[in-house]
């Protein structure tokens, strides 16, 4: 049952043979009604403040998984350039054979033609 501090300011009571001191029990419900009002005011506060926390909870989390997203695209380009270099280093390592086994052969046929005319 929800009420008011208005309700309870307003709440009237019949009296009775010897009943409660009617001044007591006004200013009893306005203390109530006071009390009620500020825990209703901090109520509401407090809402909004969850509000903006679980929203800066949801930004930093979206801000967790792009950041995650980009580590992981640095990761896969990295290993990728790598993966690339290995494979030009083995092209020119191959490349720098094969010429090394061109001069060689070359030369061993200058030397080979110089001693017959020798």
């Amino acid at each position: 049952m929800k009420i008011s501090p208005t309700e309870i300011r307003k709440k009237s009571f019949e009296t009775g043979f010897r009943g409660y001191e009617k001044k007591q029990v006004e200013d009893f419900l306005e203390h109530v009604s006071q009390a009620y009002e500020q825990l209703n005011q901090e109520n509401l506060e407090l809402k909004s403040k969850l509000q903006q926390t679980e929203a800066e909870a949801k930004r930093l989390k979206d801000v967790e998984d792009s950041l995650f997203r980009t580590l992981k695209t640095a990761e896969d380009t990295g290993a990728s350039i790598i993966e690339e270099a290995n494979a030009a280093a083995d092209q020119i390592i191959e490349e720098a054979n094969v010429s090394a086994k061109n001069a060689n052969d070359y030369a061993d046929k200058i030397i080979g033609e110089a001693k017959i005319k020798a």
